[in-house]
Order: structure tokens, then sequence, then C-alpha cells
């Protein structure tokens, strides 16, 4: 607390340098509420602060301790507002707090106070600056972010934001990418913790790069139960006025190991930047391209059997509903998950199993017409595309077909595998206008069969 041998208290004791009249003018051009306190009791209120505590006049407010005014938090300090308002002249910051109105309506406010020698000895000046504004922005700016990570939790990539290196928050998605058994075991992390050591140069010291390039770059993402995948990074600014402030979107291409080691050497002479911007720079940049222009040529296809990706499915599928659309006709598409493939993994071995998913996809090739799409999505998980059916009916006999021919027995390496399949079907128009959404409902249909004893077909309801 001040004392009288302050110095605080030695500037009280040189003089006024300005009449109370003159003092009260200033105040009552404020608009902040502006009051005048000796000994914590109020002396004088402005005419924005009358206003501000829904007073008609002086007479309810003038006589009273400050506090008195204050939100319940204060309420054990209500009898010596002078202590507090010595303590907040000490402390040097404006205090946050709630001002209480006559009628109950409470106002949060920042409160200042100075000294006021013209007064006399004890006397200060209390303005509270109205903050209610800026507090319910901010509440709307946290609803918004809740909004944006309750879409962002829906996306199918990794997708975290880092606030100084440090992960703030991760989605489903990347969580289940990580192999991690919770959020928590990311939030906090750094994020250069996320990646092969290779990376840590490049996520500790290029991140403003990385930011301004805006392109997509190969990177080994380190899971945790040890393990690495092959991925894609897009690195982006939260906000333009904060550059700590990033997001990482992140695609698992492990599929395409043989075209992302390619990178993964150009990436290791991303580290020449640092040393030498000119000459060896744009020579980076240059193969850089190249080798991303090779990955995007191979991007298309799974590595395992030849068949076209997730990526390129998506690209024939709405190709067929574009046309499905002009002719006023249909597409179907059929969802296939073995039956029985984790047996012949566990028996016959990964190899064999590998074995088994190309004869499968020859499989399926042959049970479908030439301008159909029959796609692998991961594992043990098939597509095939009808783009133009004339009715349910047909389409469904194309999935029968499909049924018998896995039910019949694979010979891999003079053993014999029996695997069967289940199918969920959905229709363009019928199940949905996008690619998404359709793939989604034959998923779907899927499971109900996987449910139900497998080895048979389900049409989305």
């Amino acid at each position: 607390m001040s004392s009288l041998n302050s110095p605080g208290t030695e500037r009280r004791l040189q003089g006024s340098r300005y009449t109370r009249d003159t003092i009260k003018n200033f105040l009552e051009f404020s608009t902040d509420f502006s009051c005048v306190c000796t000994d914590g009791v109020i002396k004088f209120i402005n005419n924005a602060g009358l206003q501000i505590l829904e007073a008609p006049d002086d007479g309810k407010i003038v006589g009273k301790g400050f506090a008195e005014f204050l939100g319940s938090e204060f309420s054990e300090i209500a009898d010596d507002s002078s202590d507090l308002l010595l303590l907040i002249i000490e402390e040097k910051e404006a205090l946050r707090a709630r001002l209480i109105g006559l009628d109950g309506r409470e106002i949060s406010v920042e409160i200042s106070v100075q000294w006021a020698r013209e007064f006399g000895t004890n006397s200060v000046i209390v303005m509270a600056h109205d903050i209610s504004k800026q507090i319910n922005l901010t509440q709307e700016l946290h609803r918004g972010e809740e909004r944006f990570r309750r879409l962002v939790d829906n996306a199918m990539d990794m997708i975290c934001s880092c606030k100084k290196g440090i992960v703030s928050f991760i989605n489903q998605s990347g969580v289940e990418l990580m192999r991690a058994n919770s959020r928590e075991q990311i939030l906090g992390t750094s994020v250069s913790d996320l990646f092969h050591d290779d990376y840590r140069e490049i996520f500790e010291e290029l991140i403003d790069d990385l930011i301004q390039d805006d392109e997509r770059f190969p990177a080994k993402l380190a899971l945790c139960d040890g393990s690495y995948i092959d991925v894609h990074i897009a690195v982006s600014q939260v906000d333009k006025f904060d550059q700590e402030n990033y997001m990482l979107e992140v695609r698992d291409i492990s599929e395409h190991r043989r075209a992302v080691m390619a990178l993964h050497d150009i990436n290791l002479d991303l580290e020449q930047r640092v040393k030498d911007r000119t000459h060896e720079l744009s020579q980076e940049i240059k193969i850089r391209k190249q080798a991303e222009k090779k990955l995007r040529q191979m991007a298309t296809h799974d590595n395992l059997t030849g068949l076209p990706n997730r990526s390129l499915l998506m690209d024939r599928i709405e190709n067929a509903i574009a046309g499905a659309e002009r002719n006023k006709g249909r597409a179907a598409l059929m969802f296939i998950d073995l039956d029985g493939f984790k047996a012949v993994n566990d028996t016959l071995g990964h190899e064999a199993g590998d074995i088994l998913l190309k004869d499968v996809a020859k499989c399926l090739l042959s049970s479908v017409r030439k301008t159909d799409t029959v796609a692998r999505i991961g594992g043990d998980e098939f597509i095939i595309l009808l783009s133009s059916v004339p009715d349910e009916e047909m389409a469904l006999a194309v999935a029968k077909e499909v049924l018998k021919a896995l039910a019949k027995p694979f010979e891999i390496n003079g053993d014999i595998a029996n695997i069967g399949g289940s199918i969920g079907m959905s229709f363009y128009p019928n199940h949905g206008e996008f690619a998404d959404q359709l793939l989604k409902e034959a998923d779907n249909a899927m499971y109900d069969v996987k449910k139900r004893g497998k080895n048979s077909i389900a049409i989305a309801p």
C-alpha cells in the first residue's frame, strides 16, 4: 500500500496543477465512466458514469464506496474501497471487473486509477472503460472456432493446427492416422516430433518457406507405434498477422513409396536453401517440380494391383455422374470388402495375401465391361463403378456374378484360398448427387452385410 512517505504522496503534497472544477470539466468530456474518490468514497461522477450505472442523478451514487458498485467477486472488500483503489495504482495495470448498475445490469470494464491531488490527500480519479463488446466478440470468435473444429474433424485427411511449433489441435482422422490412443497423446507435441529426424530442421527453421510455397511436399510421418509412413503435407498460415499460427494438412501416400523416395532425396537437399539461396535454390526447385510431376503421373494407380486408386476413382465417379445427368440415365457403385482375407494373411503369409489381391483384381476386371471401373482403395476393399446402367436389376445381376466369382477357390503357390465378398451398392441419382455421397452410402450398405453374416449383397436404403 502507498504511505505518506511514498513518491505518490510527495507528488500529492506538491500542490494542485488544476482546479477541481477544471478536472470535473475534463471528466465530463470523457465517454468512459469517470469518478473522483476520497478514501474510497465517491465524491463526484460524470454523466457517462451515471448512464452506465442507470442513475437519474448523482444522489444515489455520491457518498458510497466505489467497491459497492463492483461485481460479487469484490463483495468481501465492499467496505474498504480505498485499499482496492490503492492496489490498482501500485499494480500499474488496468483491472478487469464488472460494474453493477442500479437496475442490476452488469457491464464488463477495465478500471484504471490515478492520483487526484487537486481534491486533497487520498483522492483518486477512477476511470472504467466498457469492454462488453470486446468480450462478446471474443466469445463469438470462440463459438466460430468450435464450429470450424467440428467441420475439420470430419475431414478425411489429418489436419492439425500449431502455435509456436506446438500442436494445439488435431482432428479425429489425424488421431487414427497417427495410431494414437487419444487426441491428448498428440496435443502439446512439438510439430517436428511428428516427423522423421531428417525433416526436423525443415520444421524448426524453414517453416516460413513452406508456408510461402503454397504447395504440397513429401515427408515421413512418425506414428505413435514407432513406425513411419509416407505422406504429402501442405502448410498454410491461419492468421496473416501471426506467422507462428499455422495449419498442417497431411495426406497418407504410403502406397506410392517408390515415387516418394525420389522426392525424399530432393527434400534432403532443401537444407541447402539456408546456405545458398541463389543458383542452388533455383536448381532445387526445378528438380522438385520434375519429381512432383512424376509423382502426379504415378499417383493415380495402386502400386500392388495396378487398379485405379481412390483419387482416380473419384474423378471417374464424377464423370459418370455428369454423363448420367446429360443422358438422364443411372450409374451404380459397388463397395466390396473381401471375407476371409485376414485368415489367408495369417495362415499363408502376407506375400500370399498380396498375390491373392492381384488375383482378385483380375477376377473383378473379368466380371465387368471395359467401360466400367474397378478400383482398390486400400487393404482388401475394392470398388466397381458401372458408369451406365438401365436399371437396378442389371447392376444387381453384375453384383451377383462378382459374388459368385469371388466364392471360387483361388490357388496360391500350390495352396488353396477360400474367400468371399460383402457387397454394398448405391445408385445415382437415388442415393446422392456427388461422388463422396455415393461412396459413403455404398460403404454403409456393405457394413450392413457384414453385420448380417457376410458373403451377400445389400442396396443402400
